[in-house]
């Protein structure tokens, strides 16, 4: 599935389920991957929320 750089950023988090920080325009979220698709990552918040974001609106990715 790894095509860029942010998809293979977020498989390795899925993979290693190493939290990160996903920064889009106007907001930033933080988890860990749990689910991978295309064009989509959906992210399990430290509150146990999930959030889906599709990939092309990520700006920029933080590993913790």
């Amino acid at each position: 599935m790894s095509t860029t750089l942010f998809e293979k950023l977020l498989e390795n988090s899925y993979t290693e389920q190493q939290p990160v920080s996903i920064f889009l325009t106007s907001a930033i979220v933080h988890g860990i991957v749990s689910q991978l698709h295309s064009g989509a990552v959906e992210v399990r918040t430290a509150e146990g929320k999930r959030c889906t974001i599709k990939t092309d609106k990520i700006e920029a990715i933080e590993t913790l």
